[in-house]
């Protein structure tokens, strides 16, 4: 069980596929939220994927006491109700949670981790793999993630139209998941203009969620350059594939980080405060350059400390 947003969900893979290699002939069922459920069309670690819906949670939970699963494992590493309530609910043969005040008296079996302030959130989460006694090196600490693998070919394909073979296309993620984490439109369509005159080598595709439609196609006016483009399609695989093509992402949003992270693609990302949110979220497997608000959100990262950084990452790393 993981309830949590995408870019933690990224990570829970990782933890489902180390599990899938040790034991492949385990059935495996995830209960994750409804904003998840995407993420998991292409993984075939699971067998099972059900869906956190508070209406028919009580039905949901007496039809899968029925089939009398074996064990619960939580991999909320914050101590949740909901948590404990699918534990009662469920009520499953054996069960394993992070310690925390929720769980210590619930769960069967509790594992202490990391503090959350000094440590990356894999690695927390990894502890449960040393609980059952699965081997992992620190090379292969990252989020897994799965895409229709046509799509990959398929931008491929259009990456090649568009950058030829000495092209270098980024991807410029302009959404994000949290008002804090917005940087101004402004800032962005200055940025792009800036790599485009750093080099013609460098094509643009600027991404975003469908809700900042809007916001990309002035943003792609506003600049006014034919090496600037957008995806033809608005869909979270498209998405993910986009930047698993791209040879750097530029993101504000943990979620688009982790995925560059997930497909070992580049990544200069944008991180506002708190402290413990860049430690627990920064990337990790990868090329990287984090940039960092030293107070508020992302919108208080002056514009000519990400163009002279950016820059500089460019020089070493084209």
């Amino acid at each position: 069980m993981r309830l949590g947003k995408l870019g933690d969900m990224m990570y829970a893979s990782f933890i489902i596929k180390k599990i899938r290699k040790a034991y492949p002939h385990l059935k495996i069922g995830l209960l994750t939220l409804p904003r998840s459920r995407g993420l998991f069309e292409f993984n075939k670690d699971i067998d099972y994927l059900f869906i956190w819906q508070p209406l028919t949670l009580p039905f949901f939970c007496i039809w899968q006491r029925l089939k009398k699963w074996d064990l619960l494992i939580d991999l909320n590493d914050d101590a949740s109700r909901r948590s404990i309530l699918a534990l009662k609910l469920l009520n499953p043969k054996h069960s394993v949670a992070f310690y925390n005040e929720k769980t210590k008296n619930s769960f069967e079996y509790t594992v202490k981790t990391f503090s959350k302030a000094k440590s990356h959130l894999i690695k927390r989460i990894a502890k449960i793999l040393d609980f059952f006694g699965i081997s992992y090196n620190c090379r292969e600490l990252r989020p897994v993630l799965y895409t229709d693998e046509n799509m990959i070919k398929e931008l491929k394909k259009e990456k090649n139209k568009i950058a030829c073979k000495d092209g270098f296309l980024i991807s410029v993620n302009i959404s994000a998941g949290h008002i804090s984490r917005y940087w101004q439109n402004e800032n962005w369509i200055n940025l792009i203009k800036e790599l485009l005159k750093f080099s013609s080598k460098i094509k643009i595709w600027i991404l975003s969620s469908p809700k900042d439609k809007k916001i990309k196609k002035y943003i792609i006016e506003k600049i006014g350059d034919n090496r600037v483009f957008e995806l033809s399609k608005n869909d979270l695989h498209y998405f993910l594939s986009a930047i698993a093509v791209s040879d750097l992402l530029i993101s504000p949003d943990t979620s688009a980080i982790h995925c560059a992270c997930g497909f070992g693609t580049p990544v200069i990302g944008l991180y506002p405060e708190p402290y413990w949110n860049f430690v627990s979220f920064k990337p990790i497997g990868v090329k990287n350059m984090v940039i960092r608000s030293k107070k508020g959100g992302v919108d208080s990262i002056g514009f000519n400390e990400v163009k002279k950084k950016t820059i500089n990452f460019l020089k070493k790393n084209m």
